[in-house]
């Protein structure tokens, strides 16, 4: 795939991503954060994710995002807060 392709494709995941946390789809915005970190995974996403499963209250799989968000970037402030 290449470089053009897969930034088209995380924009269309992220443009689901916000549409699903405005109207409060927390299961929704896991998935499409999923599909965005299997393309390109950053200390973002992870955190974004690490968000939107706290809001599920699933706290154990936001422990692991947020983990995962230091690991690949210890400077990204929401990436400690998330955690």
């Amino acid at each position: 795939m290449r470089r053009f392709d897969i930034v088209c494709v995380c924009m269309s995941n992220l443009g689901l991503i916000c549409v699903a946390v405005a109207e409060h789809h927390f299961a929704g915005a896991v998935t499409a954060y999923t599909r965005a970190i299997d393309l390109q995974p950053s200390a973002v996403l992870y955190a974004n994710r690490a968000a939107a499963h706290l809001a599920l209250e699933a706290y154990g799989s936001a422990l692991a995002d947020a983990e995962k968000s230091v690991e690949l970037d210890s400077s990204y402030v929401k990436a400690w807060d998330s955690r």
